[in-house]
């Protein structure tokens, strides 16, 4: 019986890229620079408005910056993000650790 050669789609691994940044990243992006910008717009002025336009431009810039040789080089990030956050034993171990109870000195 002889072997067959199977191949990999790396297509079908690839996360959702909308102008070459991470779905997710870019919706999250945008999100944030509508808000700031909408909110600027309507309680200050309009060079705030446009400061919020320009620091959204080099963010996306930064996320494909990213994102060109690894698509889940934001994913990664953001978990990265996410766990440190929310991390209560740090102050206990001096260092990022994880585990299921919360510790306290006695």
């Amino acid at each position: 019986m002889a072997l067959t050669k199977h191949l990999f789609h790396k297509g079908c691994t690839k996360p959702a890229m909308v102008l070459g940044m991470p779905l997710l990243g870019f919706v999250l992006l945008f999100m944030v620079w509508v808000l700031l910008a909408m909110y600027s717009m309507t309680y200050a002025t309009a060079p705030l408005a446009f400061l919020w336009t320009v620091l959204f431009l080099a963010a996306c810039a930064w996320l494909r910056a990213i994102s060109k040789t690894d698509g889940f080089a934001f994913s990664q990030k953001l978990l990265r993000v996410r766990l440190r956050s929310r991390n209560v034993n740090r102050v206990f171990w001096g260092a990022v650790s994880y585990s299921p109870l919360k510790r306290q000195k006695k």
